[in-house]
């Protein structure tokens, strides 16, 4: 069944298949180096989801979940499993993922969204070109709800607002079936975790990352970015939601 799923993280940063761990600014040792490039780690599980059905007119149906901020749990320090890293000052998790790009963050204050799409089905093309620029359409038409203009910029994959990367765009797909996906941030309050890292793999001086309270000028609510990304979903995709 396809699904699409929404949700804020606990602070975790993620590095993708072709990334390079001397993006990790705060951890330069080689134990730590060493373990990112094993890979491995353990995922997170949502809590109490609520579910709302979507589907495609004559195809198959869709889940909609959206999931409340999960705390950090600073048990998880405590872990036995060797594959576990932790930011040492804001315990953030660390972890090797199977997506494209390099290293991102995601947790409270973003919204991020996982698209599990078999491009099998109706209504899809087989083609991760196609699928990828699908998913970028899906974030520029959430911007021009907030009266934003996304574009897609050379130095990478995502979506950027004057030069700023406001949305990250990794995927992954395994027979056909999509998974990993995208992610908006919106609040101010999740930029600070940017300064760790070199996001992207892209130079600072090159391209900055930002959010959309930056963009607009004012607090936006996050619910309202999720229900805008919910309904350009759904033009590009061309799905349309059940309860």
């Amino acid at each position: 069944m396809d699904s699409l799923i929404i949700l804020q993280h606990s602070p975790v940063y993620t590095l993708g298949r072709r990334g390079d761990v001397t993006n990790f600014l705060f951890s330069q040792n080689e134990e730590t180096q060493g373990l990112l490039k094993r890979g491995g780690g353990a995922s997170q599980s949502p809590e109490n989801p609520a579910n709302m059905g979507i589907g495609r007119a004559g195809g198959s149906d869709f889940h909609h979940i959206y999931h409340s901020i999960i705390s950090s749990d600073p048990s998880y320090s405590e872990s036995s499993d060797p594959t576990l890293l932790f930011h040492p000052s804001n315990s953030a998790l660390l972890l090797r993922v199977d997506r494209g790009g390099d290293v991102t963050f995601h947790g409270p204050g973003q919204v991020t969204c996982y698209p599990i799409l078999d491009l099998s089905g109706p209504g899809y093309k087989k083609d991760l070109h196609w699928y990828l620029s699908s998913v970028e359409e899906v974030v520029i038409q959430t911007l021009g709800e907030f009266g934003l203009k996304g574009e897609r910029d050379s130095r990478g994959t995502g979506v950027w607002v004057g030069g700023r990367k406001v949305a990250q765009v990794g995927i992954g797909c395994s027979g056909w079936v999509t998974k990993h996906g995208f992610a908006v941030n919106v609040k101010r309050s999740c930029m600070s975790y940017f300064d760790e890292i070199v996001p992207c793999g892209i130079d600072r001086n090159e391209g900055a990352v930002a959010c959309l309270e930056d963009v607009v000028g004012e607090e936006l609510e996050m619910e309202k970015v999720d229900v805008a990304i919910r309904r350009s979903f759904t033009k590009v995709f061309g799905v349309e939601m059940q309860t």
